[in-house]
């Protein structure tokens, strides 16, 4: 069940309401585990509930907007630190706020910007209590037909105990390691033709600066730095 609703107040911008309610029934996975056909749990969990309202304030003749949402869950299930899922028996809210910013330079330079900030009401989920990217470009147009963009994302979030990926059930478990701040640069070169689009991407050029890992699942790094090609070209009647 959802439902939405938009106010335009004309110049002093646009305010968007909205709210989701939503009732999900556990999956297998969470449901029961055989391996080798010796089952190792099986559970008999309840449905989990969860509502979520967002209200989102855009001023366009600032590019800025602000966004809130709220989320209550019910019965919520998560693997453990045992890898063995788990249902929590009260209700747990999580709050976020967003900002938006974006600038535009001289020269066609631009700067985007968002932060984000999040508190949960229980331990679980396990969410950074703020993350952010802001990016720095050139946006133009070559030779009145090729749209190109050139410049740098940052991205970061605080420090956390972000969830472990166990291969055995293919599921993200709690884990009682931190993953510490790291403020990940990439570099970018992207460039359209009517339907064809390339791209050269240099990802996490932190690594040549600072001797750490950056990690966003915990006990995964990120490889050092690596260099991503991309091309997408539509062919159409």
């Amino acid at each position: 069940m959802s439902g939405e609703l938009s106010f335009d107040f004309g110049k002093l911008g646009q305010l968007e309401v909205s709210g989701i309610n939503q009732l999900n029934s556990p999956n297998l996975m969470q449901h029961r585990l055989f391996l080798a056909t010796r089952p190792v749990y099986q559970n008999n969990f309840d449905k989990t509930l969860s509502t979520t309202l967002t209200a989102r304030y855009r001023l366009p003749a600032i590019q800025a907007s602000a966004e809130g949402r709220y989320h209550l869950l019910n019965n919520y299930i998560y693997f453990g630190t045992d890898g063995l899922p788990a249902q929590t028996g009260v209700p747990i809210s999580v709050v976020q706020l967003m900002v938006e910013k974006n600038f535009n330079l001289f020269w066609n330079l631009h700067l985007d910007n968002l932060i984000a900030l999040q508190q949960s009401s229980e331990e679980v989920p396990r969410l950074p209590a703020a993350y952010g990217k802001h990016s720095f470009y050139y946006a133009g147009k070559w030779f009145q037909v090729l749209n190109v963009r050139l410049g740098t994302d940052l991205r970061y979030q605080t420090a956390f105990q972000a969830n472990y990926y166990n291969p055995v059930t293919g599921q993200f478990q709690l884990q009682g390691e931190e993953v510490p701040f790291y403020p990940a640069l990439d570099a970018f070169f992207s460039m359209q033709v009517t339907r064809f689009r390339a791209f050269v991407r240099w990802e996490n050029g932190t690594a040549t600066l600072r001797d750490q890992f950056f990690y966003q699942v915990a006990r995964y790094p990120h490889p050092r730095a690596v260099v991503r090609i991309g091309i997408d070209w539509r062919f159409l009647n």
